[in-house]
């Protein structure tokens, strides 16, 4: 499940790049886009690998 919502979230990627090249006919917005979306993953990331006491 968790794999099939990564690989949607992957193939929307590139219409999304391609999407913001065509509002902005330049690279810059996609790549803030791209910068965001590192940002978020980081954030995320980061809070999943603290440490956590977990009951038996």
């Amino acid at each position: 499940m968790a794999q099939s919502v990564g690989y949607l979230i992957a193939a929307l990627g590139p219409p999304v790049f391609g999407k913001l090249h065509d509002m902005d006919s330049s690279w810059q917005s996609s790549f803030y886009f791209l910068v965001a979306a590192i940002l978020l993953m980081f954030f995320f990331g980061f809070k999943a690998a603290g440490k956590r006491y977990v009951e038996d």
